[in-house]
Protein backbone atom coordinates (compact mmCIF):
# COMPACT_ATOMS: atom_id res chain seq x y z
CA UNK A 1 0.00 0.00 0.00
CA UNK A 2 1.50 3.14 -0.87
CA UNK A 3 1.51 6.83 1.38
CA UNK A 4 -1.47 8.14 -0.83
CA UNK A 5 -3.48 4.93 -0.29
CA UNK A 6 -2.69 4.43 3.56
CA UNK A 7 -3.52 8.38 3.85
CA UNK A 8 -6.68 8.17 1.79
CA UNK A 9 -7.61 5.07 2.98
CA UNK A 10 -8.28 4.19 -0.45
CA UNK A 11 -6.27 0.56 -1.10
CA UNK A 12 -5.79 -0.32 -4.80
CA UNK A 13 -6.54 3.36 -6.29
CA UNK A 14 -2.74 4.57 -7.44
CA UNK A 15 -1.79 2.14 -10.49
CA UNK A 16 1.15 0.15 -10.21
CA UNK A 17 2.15 0.98 -14.04
CA UNK A 18 4.84 2.89 -15.15
CA UNK A 19 3.82 6.45 -16.13
CA UNK A 20 4.54 5.72 -19.77
CA UNK A 21 1.68 2.68 -19.27
CA UNK A 22 -0.38 5.18 -17.68
CA UNK A 23 -0.06 8.33 -20.16
CA UNK A 24 -0.66 6.19 -23.30
CA UNK A 25 -0.42 8.35 -26.56
CA UNK A 26 -1.43 11.70 -24.74
CA UNK A 27 0.35 12.19 -21.87
CA UNK A 28 -1.13 15.62 -21.33
CA UNK A 29 -4.31 13.88 -21.04
CA UNK A 30 -3.62 11.04 -18.26
CA UNK A 31 -1.41 13.61 -16.48
CA UNK A 32 -5.14 15.92 -16.20
CA UNK A 33 -7.27 12.58 -15.54
CA UNK A 34 -4.45 11.87 -13.12
CA UNK A 35 -4.36 15.63 -11.43
CA UNK A 36 -8.62 15.34 -10.93
CA UNK A 37 -8.09 11.88 -9.10
CA UNK A 38 -5.58 13.44 -6.82
CA UNK A 39 -8.53 16.21 -6.11
CA UNK A 40 -11.36 14.07 -5.89
CA UNK A 41 -8.84 12.08 -3.25
CA UNK A 42 -8.24 14.97 -1.49
CA UNK A 43 -11.99 16.08 -1.45
CA UNK A 44 -13.15 13.29 0.23
CA UNK A 45 -13.92 14.30 3.93
CA UNK A 46 -11.77 13.43 6.21
CA UNK A 47 -8.63 12.70 4.28
CA UNK A 48 -6.74 15.25 5.03
CA UNK A 49 -7.00 14.43 8.77
CA UNK A 50 -5.86 10.28 7.66
CA UNK A 51 -1.91 9.52 9.15
CA UNK A 52 0.73 8.06 7.31
CA UNK A 53 4.47 7.73 7.37
CA UNK A 54 6.32 10.38 5.17
CA UNK A 55 10.28 10.37 4.45
CA UNK A 56 9.87 13.38 6.88
CA UNK A 57 8.30 11.51 10.14
CA UNK A 58 4.37 10.70 10.47
CA UNK A 59 1.96 13.56 9.99
CA UNK A 60 -1.43 13.97 8.73
CA UNK A 61 -1.72 14.36 4.97
CA UNK A 62 -2.57 18.06 5.05
CA UNK A 63 0.67 18.68 7.29
CA UNK A 64 2.39 16.56 4.27
CA UNK A 65 0.78 18.72 1.66
CA UNK A 66 1.78 21.87 3.45
CA UNK A 67 5.53 20.97 3.60
CA UNK A 68 5.37 19.68 -0.04
CA UNK A 69 4.52 23.56 -1.10
CA UNK A 70 8.15 23.55 -1.22
CA UNK A 71 9.12 21.37 -4.26
CA UNK A 72 6.63 22.50 -6.63
CA UNK A 73 7.99 26.09 -5.97
CA UNK A 74 11.24 25.08 -6.32
CA UNK A 75 10.77 23.29 -9.76
CA UNK A 76 8.90 26.09 -11.19
CA UNK A 77 12.09 28.15 -10.17
CA UNK A 78 14.15 25.33 -12.15
CA UNK A 79 11.83 25.26 -15.39
CA UNK A 80 11.67 29.40 -15.50
CA UNK A 81 15.29 29.80 -14.63
CA UNK A 82 16.70 26.88 -17.54
CA UNK A 83 14.07 28.89 -20.18
CA UNK A 84 14.64 32.29 -18.90
CA UNK A 85 11.70 33.40 -18.47
CA UNK A 86 9.97 35.10 -15.04
CA UNK A 87 9.33 32.41 -12.66
CA UNK A 88 6.58 34.37 -11.29
CA UNK A 89 7.70 33.67 -7.63
CA UNK A 90 6.83 36.79 -4.97
CA UNK A 91 9.13 38.23 -2.68
CA UNK A 92 6.42 37.38 -0.24
CA UNK A 93 5.98 33.75 -1.48
CA UNK A 94 9.66 33.35 -1.11
CA UNK A 95 9.72 34.73 2.31
CA UNK A 96 7.06 32.92 3.22
CA UNK A 97 8.61 29.58 1.76
CA UNK A 98 12.00 30.68 3.20
CA UNK A 99 11.05 30.59 6.56
CA UNK A 100 8.86 26.56 6.13
CA UNK A 101 12.45 25.80 4.55
CA UNK A 102 14.43 26.45 7.83
CA UNK A 103 12.51 23.98 9.45
CA UNK A 104 11.99 21.18 7.26
CA UNK A 105 14.33 20.76 4.60
CA UNK A 106 17.35 19.07 6.09
CA UNK A 107 15.39 15.42 5.18
CA UNK A 108 15.38 16.33 2.03
CA UNK A 109 18.80 17.56 1.56
CA UNK A 110 20.49 14.34 -0.25
CA UNK A 111 21.18 13.41 -3.74
CA UNK A 112 17.95 13.09 -5.83
CA UNK A 113 16.67 15.68 -3.33
CA UNK A 114 18.14 19.27 -2.20
CA UNK A 115 21.93 20.03 -1.90
CA UNK A 116 23.30 22.00 0.31
CA UNK A 117 22.88 25.82 0.88
CA UNK A 118 24.66 28.09 -0.95
CA UNK A 119 26.08 31.37 -0.65
CA UNK A 120 22.95 34.07 -1.85
CA UNK A 121 21.94 37.16 -2.16
CA UNK A 122 19.83 39.65 -0.35
CA UNK A 123 16.93 38.89 -2.97
CA UNK A 124 14.08 36.95 -1.29
CA UNK A 125 13.99 34.56 -3.81
CA UNK A 126 17.22 34.44 -4.88
CA UNK A 127 18.00 33.75 -0.97
CA UNK A 128 15.55 31.39 -1.09
CA UNK A 129 17.48 29.66 -4.06
CA UNK A 130 20.66 29.58 -2.61
CA UNK A 131 19.03 27.99 0.49
CA UNK A 132 17.99 24.88 -1.25
CA UNK A 133 20.99 24.36 -3.12
CA UNK A 134 19.80 26.21 -6.30
CA UNK A 135 22.43 28.20 -8.69
CA UNK A 136 20.65 29.33 -12.02
CA UNK A 137 21.70 27.66 -15.48
CA UNK A 138 22.77 31.19 -16.51
CA UNK A 139 25.36 32.26 -13.96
Amino acid sequence: MTFTEAACGIEGTVPDNSFEEIAGEDPVVATGLIVNRVWEALETPGVLEHHGPTIIGEMTVDDFLGAMWIDPMTHSWDLADSVDVDHGISDDQANALYAEALGSIEAFRRPGGYADALQGSNDPVSRLMAFLGRTSVRS
